[in-house]
């Protein structure tokens, strides 16, 4: 029989996987992030030869035990034979007493015990009871009864016989020597961390047999003397060998050690396991829901684990470097920026998702119900012809990811541009700043100080003198050396919060990460961790009429660096959504050669349906991960606009099922497929879940009277913004929550207007395009203030050179927009951040604009609110 081996990422020791073992061979191998006893259950393989391994994360008995120990006494030695009965006559001629009764056999020798090993990392038991003991040896057989002596005779008057002796009887034999103890086994348990608990750890030697009783004399004969004796009781065995018992506590490194030298080969079956467990615990965390709000964690630890055993496992990395990114399951940004189009991600979704799930239930049920190779042949064709049109899609999938990757590319560029030229113009102006004063938190300094450290903090990115945190993108890690020399008031400028701090080491601890590991230089206190926001508002609070321009130049430069940050954390992500796309594809080829390998022996033996239905499942699942792309895109939509949570509605494991369900259906552990049906119907029924976000979406326009629309009518007409605008082309303003009413909140761009009053063109108009910084910030009813961190957008606008009036703008209504406008790409944001208004190059030379009369510049920034 062959070896037992089980790897499942739980193994429960009960009495189902006991009748598994015994029907196996003699290695029982059991492999698993956690085994555990059903209560108080105890693996009793007492005389069945089974050697035990547990190679495991965590070992809990459960107030159970295991014993391999030899089992029943060994057998008796076989009795001794009877004496020859003796033998009298008259004449005495042959004459003999009762013969000796023969001696009895040794006992056999007790069953050698086999052996229990356990490795494992966290060792949890309220008393540990392992058991190796030898077996008994078998008592010795009884000694033969001796022989009957010969009877005489007394004197007969009436023959005139005379009488004569009888002879003796026989001694009864030795009883056999007891069968020597069987050996015990090995109990053997390395362990890194445990629980306080007591040991009862055996491997004792099996006790000898006892020895055999002494035969019973033989009757004694008529007329004889009694000579005959008991047997001698017969020598009991020796015990047998104690066995080895250790107990040790190990190093983390030893324990992964004894585990590779343990499982050999099967070290990289449990790798590709634990990879599995580990990608469905990242697909099925959800913060928001308090039973898989540590998924991510025990994500991180299983991919930590498939390193361990196999340290060049590239998809363990890459799901790491993933989850660090702050990137869900499906490779994409968990703060993903789009429009907010909410109807459009919906719609789709629940269109396509009713035909995935009848694909799946279809195709899965048809497959399992085959009854011969030819009508199973036609399916998998089918199959095969729908795998290859999900590669086809996948590499369409895969083109859309790289084009998304050369336009975070060339953010990122941009971004760099616009960073250096920022800090060019700060340095041309510390001349004016050095003779400026800012406050900033009490302290009083002069701007250039802190033109200075911004420019500092400017040239320092390319070192990685400072850089964004990933998992909380308003914050940033600056390297202290940047601004050592900066003086008091840069000091106060970049002051470190103790609630970033918390923040930011709390986002880390939710992904099995010590901050410190990955924001070098913290705990050295050589990196600060800087919010952006704040930097922003404490600039802003230091403006003053003297120092309103200087200030405004330096918060762009603050504003751009935490841009070019955040391009690059995107173009990271964008990489990594590559890699997830093409692993994604890596899957479907994967799933077609399984189908082509099927095709190629058409059985209709059980294991192989299963095979060929599970290939169903996981086609579908490669679709499941574009739907679930549009429920994300749904959610982020509600996120977006209502600045309302909607984490708890999506779950993206729907269509996945815990790899031990499907491993137990695949290795015909369960007699059929209703546990695996059950299991995936439950799952599917969580793509229900989505259609709640729109119940919040509509809620957040419940009470239509209140929702208003108005405008911000911005003039710009300083000379020096107004020729500063005719030498660059390029103008930069700010509009601060506090500069809307202060009973507008959730205002949320709805449209933008420009004008060029006083330049001139060919046609008439200008085109020219606007964009919105990175922070989007609104204020909410409760008076709280909420910033997002997106992406910055643009919008291209065809300016009038003419004044604007109330009779050529439409201004969005504040009619419930429950279909997001596509032609603006900030619509739905907060009006409040950073705008920047420019005419493009191009401009110039198509129909190039003269500003020579410029005198002023509109802008008005069409908003809804709620009241």
């Amino acid at each position: 029989m062959a070896d037992f081996k089980l790897i499942r990422d739980k193994i429960i020791i009960n009495a189902a996987l006991k009748a598994r073992i015994l029907s196996s061979g003699p290695r029982i191998l059991l492999v698993a992030r956690q085994v555990q006893h059903e209560q108080n259950f105890a693996l009793d393989l007492a005389g069945k030869g089974k050697h035990v391994v547990i190679v495991a994360g965590e070992y809990d008995n459960n107030g159970g035990s295991i014993n391999v120990s030899g089992g029943l006494p060994a057998a008796v030695g076989p009795d001794g034979s009877a004496g020859k009965a003796g033998l009298a006559r008259r004449d005495g001629i042959g004459n003999r007493p009762g013969g000796t009764g023969g001696p009895g056999g040794r006992g056999a020798v007790g069953t050698g015990a086999t052996s229990v090993r356990i490795i494992c990392e966290l060792l949890r038991a309220g008393e540990l009871q392992l058991f190796a003991n030898g077996g008994a040896g078998g008592p010795g057989g009884a000694g033969g009864n001796g022989g009957a002596g010969g009877s005489g005779q007394k004197d007969n008057p009436h023959t005139k016989d005379g009488g004569f002796d009888g002879t003796s009887n026989g001694s009864g034999g030795s009883g056999g020597t007891g069968g020597p103890g069987g050996s015990g086994g090995q109990v053997s348990i390395a362990h890194i961390g445990t629980a306080l608990f007591a040991t009862l750890l055996k491997a004792a030697g099996g006790p000898g047999g006892a020895g055999g009783p002494g035969g019973q004399p033989g009757k004694k004969g008529a007329f004889a003397d009694n000579e005959g004796r008991r047997g001698q009781a017969g020598a009991p065995g020796p015990s047998g060998a104690a066995g080895p018992v250790t107990n040790v506590r190990v190093t983390a490194d030893d324990y992964w050690a004894r585990v590779l030298v343990e499982l050999g080969p099967i070290a990289a079956e449990w790798a590709d396991y634990r990879l599995a467990v580990g990608e469905y615990l990242y697909r099925a965390y959800n913060p928001e829901v308090p039973a898989r709000a540590d998924f991510l964690i025990r994500a991180m630890r299983e991919f930590d684990a498939v390193l361990r055993l196999d340290p060049r496992n590239a998809q363990a990395t890459r799901l790491q470097q993933q989850i660090l990114l702050n990137q869900n399951i499906l490779g994409l940004a968990r703060e993903l920026d789009l429009i907010p189009d909410f109807e459009h991600y919906i719609s789709e979704f629940e269109r396509v998702g009713a035909l995935v799930f009848h694909v799946f239930n279809q195709g899965f049920q048809e497959i399992l119900a085959a009854k011969l190779p030819t009508d199973l042949g036609r399916l998998l064709d089918v199959q095969q012809q729908a795998i290859e049109g999900t590669i086809a899609d996948t590499q369409d999938e895969l083109q859309a990811a790289v084009s998304a990757q050369k336009d975070a590319d060339d953010e990122v560029q941009e971004a760099r541009t616009r960073v250096a030229e920022v800090n060019t113009q700060i340095q041309a102006a510390m001349e004016e700043m050095n003779n400026q004063s800012i406050s900033i938190g009490g302290v009083i300094g002069i701007v250039g100080e802190i033109g200075g450290a911004v420019a500092s903090v400017a040239a320092a990115i390319p070192t990685a003198g400072t850089s964004l945190v990933a998992l909380v993108p308003d914050v940033i890690a600056l390297s202290k050396s940047v601004i050592d020399n900066a003086g008091p008031i840069a000091d106060a400028l970049f002051n470190q919060e103790i609630p970033d701090v918390n923040t930011v080491t709390q986002a880390y601890q939710k992904v099995n990460q010590d901050v410190n590991k990955v924001v070098k230089g913290f705990e050295e206190g050589k990196t600060a961790l800087i919010n952006f926001v704040n930097l922003v508002h404490k600039l802003a609070a230091g403006r003053t009429p003297d120092n309103a321009k200087s200030v405004a130049l330096v918060q762009r430069g603050v504003e751009l660096i935490h841009a070019q940050l955040l391009a690059e954390h995107r173009f990271a992500q964008a990489d990594h959504t590559v890699k997830a796309v093409g692993a994604k594809l890596n899957r479907g080829k994967a799933l077609l050669d399984k189908t082509q390998h099927l095709l190629g022996q058409l059985s209709v033996e059980e294991g192989e349906l299963r095979k060929a239905g599970l290939n169903t499942i996981h086609n579908a699942q490669i679709h499941l991960d574009s739907l679930l792309g549009f429920a994300f895109r749904a959610q982020r939509s509600v996120e977006i606009y209502t600045l309302k949570s909607e984490v708890k509605n999506l779950f993206l494991d729907a269509g996945y099922v815990n790899p031990d369900t499907e491993r137990d259906f695949a290795d015909l552990v369960v007699p059929n497929s209703q546990a695996l049906i059950n299991a995936y119907t439950e799952s599917f029924a969580s793509l229900l879940q989505p259609t709640r976000m729109a119940a919040d979406y509509e809620a957040f326009f419940s009470d239509p009277n209140n929702l208003n629309a108005d405008s911000r009518r911005l003039s710009f007409t300083d000379p020096d913004v107004l020729q500063n605008f005719r030498d660059t082309h390029d103008f930069q303003f700010t509009i601060e929550v506090g500069d809307l009413p202060a009973d507008h909140f959730d205002a949320k761009v709805q449209s933008v207007f420009v004008a060029f009053v006083g330049a001139t063109s060919q046609s008439g108009s200008i085109s020219c395009e606007v964009r919105h910084g990175d922070r989007y910030e609104e204020k909410r009813p409760d008076g709280t203030l909420v910033v997002q961190v997106l992406q910055s957008h643009i919008d291209t606008k065809l300016a009038p050179t003419t004044r604007l009036v109330q009779a050529d703008v439409n201004f969005a209504s504040p009619a419930p927009p429950l279909t997001a406008p596509q032609s603006l790409s900030f619509w739905g944001r907060g009006v409040a951040g950073r705008w920047d208004l420019s005419i493009p190059q191009s401009e110039f030379r198509l129909d190039p604009p003269d500003l020579t009369g410029l005198r002023e510049i509109q802008v008005w920034v069409g908003y809804q609110f709620f009241r």
